[in-house]
């Protein structure tokens, strides 16, 4: 089974293809390894959180369906995940035939039918599993490695894909690709040709509302905690949600490009651990909304002083402009950090004595929203 959501509207609506690929059986820990031979491969193993993302990112689409948020209705979804064994972590009513490339190009095949039906279509497409790059992106199906003197048959090019979907009669298109961008040291020696499930026209013209977003820059790694939905699924999930929106013409509303512009802040909130920040990829030609709010969501705030040592005897204020909400802090040694619904607040910050600031309006409309309150000595 992978069509596991069916609905047909007379208006447009989203098709979506979603794969979350954890188990690879012929790889290092998985059922039936095999000795792989290209230099690089017999270092890839198995994964935990495609699954978890997978199913994550399936439930969210549901979810804001049934709420009436998505801009478009949820027509149907292709679903492909897989696990290591044992691990229960696919709901029953999600399990599905082996994400290998048949299986995976054959129902492709009959979602691309089903995105073609109205021009006006949203095509959603969404992967969570290993990624390699050589020049394009390759995406590992189930199977790979299971032929060691020709691993990448069980993939497929994922930027040749996007390019060849681009060119068909779907105005709507949005890719979610959660895979690593790194190189084997192998294919250095020996190139790798792997095909697309779906080959480019060069003399079509491409969709003219497209978005693709990755969530690992070119040369780096896709990255979760152990046992949870990745940072970039997470990232994605609550931008759906709202977290990602802009107040246009009296709604909050999540569109391709404000997803874009706050996808790297959204992926490190998430991350809130030591080490380099988390990068991603993305693209998109004109914008179109994705989800529609009525009140805003909440957003972070961090908030300071300047010099850092008033802030261990400052008592810090931020108020909403109609002054229904209110935050206070007292004096503490560590910045501020807060959430409270996107909008227009005015900040400041009042001392026994010693110092004076001034108030300052701000516009908290980002995921994180970090201000300085400017403390002069008297």
């Amino acid at each position: 089974m992978a069509l596991i959501f069916n609905l047909t509207h007379a208006e447009p609506s989203i098709h979506a293809f979603i794969i979350g690929i954890g188990a690879y059986p012929y790889l290092a820990g998985g059922a039936t390894p095999r000795n792989q031979i290209l230099d690089g491969v017999s270092k890839i193993d198995q994964l935990i959180s495609p699954p978890l993302s997978a199913v994550g990112f399936y439930n969210t689409l549901i979810d804001l369906n049934n709420s009436g948020n998505l801009s478009f209705p949820l027509g149907s979804v292709e679903f492909f995940a897989s696990e290591i064994p044992g691990s229960n972590l696919i709901p029953a009513e999600l399990q599905s035939d082996e994400p290998n490339r048949l299986n995976i190009a054959n129902a492709f095949d009959a979602w691309v039918n089903r995105c073609e039906s109205n021009s006006k279509n949203l095509a959603v497409f969404y992967f969570c599993g290993h990624g390699i790059q050589d020049g394009d992106h390759y995406l590992l199906t189930s199977d790979f490695g299971q032929r060691p003197n020709y691993p990448f048959e069980g993939s497929f090019n994922f930027d040749q894909t996007m390019m060849a979907l681009n060119q068909l009669k779907i105005d709507h298109q949005i890719f979610f690709v959660d895979a690593c961008r790194y190189i084997l040291p192998g294919m250095l020696k020996a190139p790798q040709t792997v095909q697309p499930l779906l080959f480019p026209n060069r003399l079509k013209k491409d969709s003219e509302f497209c978005a693709v977003y990755k969530g690992a820059a070119a040369n780096n790694g896709a990255f979760a905690i152990p046992n949870q939905v990745s940072f970039f699924t997470k990232a994605i999930i609550n931008g759906l949600n709202g977290a990602a929106s802009k107040l246009t013409n009296g709604r909050w509303v999540v569109s391709t490009s404000n997803l874009a512009d706050n996808l790297e802040s959204l992926m490190n909130i998430e991350k809130d651990i030591d080490g380099d920040m988390l990068r991603s990829d993305k693209y998109y030609s004109k914008s179109f909304p994705l989800t529609t709010w009525n009140d805003p969501t909440n957003r972070t705030v961090i908030l300071t002083c300047n010099p850092d040592h008033a802030l261990p005897v400052a008592n810090l204020h931020c108020v909403d402009v109609d002054g229904i909400i209110n935050h206070t802090r007292g004096p503490e040694n560590e910045k501020w950090k807060f959430e409270t619904p996107a909008g227009f607040y005015r900040i400041n910050a009042t001392f026994p004595g010693g110092y004076d600031t001034k108030n300052r309006n701000i516009n908290v409309e980002k995921p994180i929203n970090e201000e300085t309150i400017w403390c002069n000595v008297i």
